[in-house]
């Protein structure tokens, strides 16, 4: 079943167009990935998505219902969450206190904290600690966490390893597939193509707004094009 469709999708800054006919699909309990250069319009069709940007035209289609005019919160009461580029996490509040803001559509149960606390037990150790105080790679697992409070039905992650050490990039990744293998659809949106494509089922890469190829994850990985552009080869 397809989860998400994007078709058609024009995005606008005032007179600039960011994303100028972008299609693509996620279907049910997959992860599939957008790679491509910094301004290939990556963010802004992930902002389009969780309803913080307006296309200028096509269609969002999410559970087969048309949510390209819905409200971020609406968006959010169907099961699919962002979890922002730069995580966006409140600093000032404890660990605990980000995780129930994550649940502010429904109330947060006891085992709802347990099930986040045992994927990251680093949350646990410091879940009265404020949140500011958190290195970058706890910071993140904590944005991870906080959405997945939620009870998403899909996940769309934008850039989930910038600015993180490469041992805390594999410990993110390990998650996120744990996340999908623990029946989460996932939309990654990731600089790192080579960590993007290890754990993807499909890809899509875009460039200058629109989308330049498409394929399985095995398929791009060994695609010439793709190694010369994103995998450093």
């Amino acid at each position: 079943m397809k989860l998400l469709k994007v078709t058609d999708l024009h995005v606008s800054y005032g007179a600039i167009t960011a994303v100028k006919g972008v299609s693509f699909h996620v279907n049910e309990g997959e992860i599939v990935t957008l790679i491509g250069a910094n301004g290939a319009g990556k963010t802004t069709v992930m902002h389009a998505i969780s309803g913080l940007l307006k296309p200028a035209s096509g269609t969002i289609e999410f559970l087969k219902k048309n949510i390209s005019t819905t409200a971020p919160h609406k968006i959010i009461a169907q099961g699919l969450v962002q979890v922002p580029e730069g995580r966006r996490i409140f600093a000032k509040m404890t660990v605990k206190e980000n995780l129930s803001m994550g649940a502010y559509l429904k109330k947060a149960k006891a085992n709802d904290y347990q099930e986040i606390y045992s994927l990251f037990p680093r949350l646990h150790e410091r879940r009265r600690q404020l949140a500011g105080t958190l290195s970058g790679g706890e910071q993140q697992m904590l944005a991870i966490g906080r959405a997945l409070m939620s009870k998403p039905k899909m996940l769309l992650l934008d850039e989930p390893s910038m600015g993180l050490a490469p041992i805390l990039v594999k410990e993110i990744f390990r998650i996120i597939k744990e996340c999908n293998n623990a029946g989460v659809t996932i939309l990654l949106v990731e600089q790192n193509a080579n960590m993007a494509l290890s754990i993807a089922d499909r890809a899509y890469v875009l460039e200058t707004g629109l989308v330049a190829l498409e394929g399985s994850a095995e398929d791009l990985i060994a695609n010439d094009d793709v190694k010369k552009a994103y995998l450093g080869a």
